[in-house]
């Protein structure tokens, strides 16, 4: 047997529905508040990455002129290495040079005693 409806359960019920759809609107701008914000912190990710990539294209630039730099520094150092070794060369046979002349030109005298020269000091 069905039961008479009540005004009051009608009511309720009414109330109920309200309040479910009350909720469901709350959670739907709840969710559009989520999505925004999402939204701005993917943006703002975006952002920092595009800022990070620009500042490591820069640093490899930077990078590739100190390594030009220290080639070119290397570079000009082994050229006056260079010279300066060709210099101390020339020097070295300058004076060796100058040496065998020297040497050949002056014999040196025995000195003239009476006495016989001892073994070590016999000409060579």
């Amino acid at each position: 047997e069905a039961k008479p409806t009540n005004f009051f359960d009608f009511r309720s019920k009414e109330n109920r529905t309200q309040e479910a759809e009350l909720r469901l609107q709350h959670a739907m701008a709840a969710q559009t508040e989520a999505v925004e914000e999402f939204g701005t912190c993917v943006e703002q990710a975006m952002a920092v990455n595009t800022v990070s990539q620009q500042a490591t294209d820069a640093l490899a630039c930077m990078l590739a002129y100190v390594d030009f730099a220290v080639q070119q520094t290397l570079h000009v150092s082994l050229g006056e290495c260079s010279a300066a070794w060709t210099s101390t060369a020339d020097s070295l046979r300058s004076s060796a040079k100058r040496l065998r002349c020297d040497a050949r030109g002056e014999r040196p005298r025995a000195p003239s005693l009476r006495v016989e020269p001892p073994g070590w000091a016999q000409s060579r």
